[in-house]
């Protein structure tokens, strides 16, 4: 729980002047999706969720997993899984179960509608229908499979006073507390759908978050996360109340039979676990805990707790670190988890405003005839995966593809091998194989078997620039995919951590980033003055620039109003008071947070921008707030090309230092054939001069230029990045008398060409 998020990964430049720092996410894009009425938590054998009543067979002995691929329930499940429905079920069934119900009246006797009959001159009636219900009495887990008892009611009714030459009703009154139809309150299920879990998942529910981005060095590849997010990747606290602290998510087995056990098959589960990793450390009182469900009680009882730290853990306090729980004796009738509906769970307790607060657990056994020293696995493992195979980006256009120049020359793969003891290596068998997939079908590699003797940790690794024969469509087709696929043999107890694979795709995007967020970058300082990122960005050749993408992520504060303007800077001059004015600016701009599943807003130019070899891409702002984006941990591609706009100069972020990562934005590139003419502008520049006279003035600034005055536009910027004068030219000359005393950039453009020049004027008394 962090009642101040950002103080202890704040990270300095210049007092008062602008500064970058690193923040935990509010959200996780993986996970955003439009959100359902769901309710939390019941997550026994059934779990109740909204209109679903989510059921799974119990499972023997042993249980796995290492989340090495997702065995948890999807989203899309209950539709999916349905094999039976129950219409206005009733009953103690349904509050033991946590079945949302809703309260209804009716009559124990015939209601009716009624109408005026012009005819007769007399009110007529007709009786409404009956409504079935279906009573569960039992409490148990499998109090739905039998229906006690069925009996009918009938709707409420309203009586009415009626216009008799019309037939027109003019006045109604509901009929309540009625001794002759008895009307009466019920609790019960409008539509209520069985869903069966499939026999393959090992999970009840889905607020943990399944992924192989945020831990440090696990036992194997993928891990289970919980953090302060829902299900949906959303705060549980959407009102992002420093305060708000309680349990956040939990992470449910699906039911075991343990019913022909005792304590004497010494039964244990086994987990591993990391605080932080690459994400938030858990502070005190935030807890990681493990619960068993006892028979007796239908209760959870706590069985194991880890509380989180006063400051950031040491390194040693960070690795993973495995805890083996035996199962208690059967105490009756206290305890029990003996039955054949036996589960565990995890939970944490954590701020509920973010993605943080973070516990990573990884390969969690549960079986029998173990004891406190059977700590190995017979497992050799990914641990990590697929790196990128460019050298400079992540992911880079089609047409900014030269050839094995940009590819990396080494692309390390790491395993691990979980039984090694006494010295103990392996031979393992280490192959792969890469294809374009789209559109063509060539081969890139196909690498023979190599054999390494696996110990504690292993490295194994490609080298693409040297081997790599990329597809030759490459440079000149719009998009092309490629498949990598690498794997170790022999295949062991858990084929799926054997395999590592991604698909790349060369499309129209520039990014350092993986596309996976794990902290959030932004910038701030003294409300007075300007802020200024900007990204820099090494093309192969000029390309047209036709849109980007911004990860933008909430805080501390709802920062949706702060107003912003996109920039691009063809060159910055470092370390001097001469900062050269952007190239392009767009219109005030404001944060737009997406709720999808790759959390990134898309912007399309209007006009599309012919840019050179190298530009800067970033922001301007002045609101004293930060403006996040997200920050990726697993990808340092982008280290070394921040800038940041302070005391009026322009200077290289140290913040990689620190914790080196990769701003999240991603430059779209398009084909110019596409686009009208009228709608591109060349931001390329051709060098143009310009002579401004006398220097120093303190009244008429003059000007020695090519064209005529009103093919210019002129600014007058100081050294706080304040702009002074703004004006299209109309003679070759302008007056700065009403100026404050101090040094000026005087920023003259081209408007047809939007070349610009830049000349520096001292403003005397």
């Amino acid at each position: 729980m962090k009642l101040v998020i950002y103080f202890s990964l704040v990270f300095s430049v210049f007092t008062l002047s602008a500064q970058d720092m690193l923040l935990p996410l509010n959200s996780n894009a993986a996970l955003q999706v439009k959100e359902k009425n769901l309710s939390q938590q019941n997550s026994a054998r059934h779990n109740a969720q909204g209109k679903y009543l989510i059921e799974a067979a119990s499972k023997k002995l042993p249980f796995v997993d290492d989340f090495s691929t997702v065995r948890q329930r999807t989203f899309a499940f209950p539709e999916n899984y349905v094999y039976d429905s129950i219409v206005n079920a009733s009953g103690p069934c349904l509050d033991a179960n946590l079945i949302t119900s809703i309260t209804g009246r009716f009559h124990t006797q015939p209601s009716f509608d009624y109408t005026y009959n012009l005819i007769t001159q007399q009110i007529d009636s007709t009786p409404k229908a009956p409504i079935l219900f279906k009573y569960f009495t039992s409490t148990g887990t499998k109090c739905l499979d039998v229906v006690s008892y069925t009996y009918q009611l009938y709707p409420e009714y309203y009586t009415y006073s009626f216009n008799t030459t019309t037939g027109a009703k003019i006045d109604s009154q509901l009929v309540v507390n009625d001794t002759i139809n008895k009307d009466t309150l019920i609790n019960y299920a409008p539509i209520l759908y069985r869903a069966m879990l499939d026999t393959n998942w090992r999970w009840m529910d889905n607020f943990a978050f399944i992924n192989n981005t945020l831990p440090v060095f696990p036992p194997t590849i993928g891990v289970a996360t919980l953090d302060g997010l829902n299900e949906y990747g959303r705060p549980y606290d959407p009102f992002i109340q420093q305060s708000s602290y309680g349990n956040a998510d939990y992470l449910t087995s699906v039911p075991l039979d343990l019913s022909s056990y005792t304590e004497n098959d010494s039964i244990y589960l086994s987990f591993f676990y990391q605080p932080m990793g690459l994400g938030d450390y858990p502070d005190k009182p935030d807890s990681l805990v493990v619960e068993f469900k006892n028979e007796y009680t239908d209760k959870w009882d706590v069985i194991w707790e880890r509380n989180g730290y006063n400051s950031i853990p040491s390194d040693t306090n960070l690795d993973f670190k495995q805890v083996l729980l035996a199962m208690p004796a059967k105490q009756i009738p206290i305890t029990n988890y003996f039955y054949d509906a036996f589960q565990f769970r995890f939970r944490n307790k954590a701020s509920l405003t973010g993605n943080n607060d973070h516990w990573h657990i990884d390969y969690v056994r549960l079986d029998k005839n173990r004891s406190l020293s059977d700590t190995l696995i017979d497992d050799i493992a990914f641990v990590s995966p697929m790196p990128s195979i460019l050298k400079n980006y992540y992911s880079m256009p089609s047409a900014q593809f030269t050839g094995n120049g940009d590819l990396t020359d080494t692309m390390n793969m790491y395993v691990r091998n979980l039984n090694y003891y006494n010295n103990t290596a392996p031979a393992t068998n280490f192959q792969g194989f890469g294809n374009e997939i789209f559109p063509g079908n060539s081969s890139i590699y196909n690498a023979p078997i190599q054999t390494f003797n696996a110990g504690y940790s292993n490295t194994v690794s490609r080298n693409p620039q040297a081997d790599f024969a990329m597809p030759s469509a490459l440079g000149t087709q719009d998009s092309i995919s490629v498949l990598l696929k690498e794997w170790i043999s022999p295949f062991d107890v858990l084929p799926t951590n054997d395999t590592i694979s991604s698909v790349r795709i060369f499309s129209n995007e520039l990014a350092y980033d993986d596309g996976t967020a794990e902290k959030a970058y932004g910038l701030y300082g003294d409300p007075s003055k300007i802020k200024k990122f900007a990204y820099e960005f090494n093309l192969n050749k000029p390309d047209t620039l036709t849109g980007f993408k911004i990860f933008f992520t909430n805080i501390d504060e709802n920062v949706s109003d702060l107003v912003f303007k996109f920039n691009i800077w063809d060159s910055l001059v470092l370390q001097q008071f001469n900062p050269p004015a952007p190239i392009w600016e767009s219109s005030n701009k404001t944060p737009q947070y997406i709720d999808s599943v790759n959390g990134f807003s898309v912007y399309r130019l209007d006009t599309a921008l012919v840019v050179d070899k190298k530009i800067y891409f970033g922001w301007t702002q002045d609101d004293f707030r930060n403006l996040q984006i997200g920050y990726d941990r697993n990808s340092a591609k982008g280290c070394g090309h921040y800038y940041l706009y302070t005391n009026a100069t322009w200077k290289q972020s140290s913040i990689c230092q620190i914790l080196p990562g990769s701003v999240m934005i991603h430059l779209l590139f398009g084909d110019t054939s596409k686009i009208k003419p009228t709608h591109i502008v060349d931001l390329r520049k051709e060098k143009f001069t310009v002579n401004v006279y006398p220097n120093p003035t303190n009244n008429i600034l003059n000007f020695e230029l090519e064209k005529e005055a009103d093919n210019y536009e002129v600014f007058l910027i100081d050294m706080l990045g304040r702009t002074y004068i703004q004006s299209r030219l109309e003679q070759k000359s302008i007056s700065i008398n009403s100026l404050p005393v101090g040094m000026y950039f005087v920023q003259i453009r081209d408007i047809k060409t939007n070349n610009i020049a830049i000349k520096k004027v001292l403003k005397t008394e």
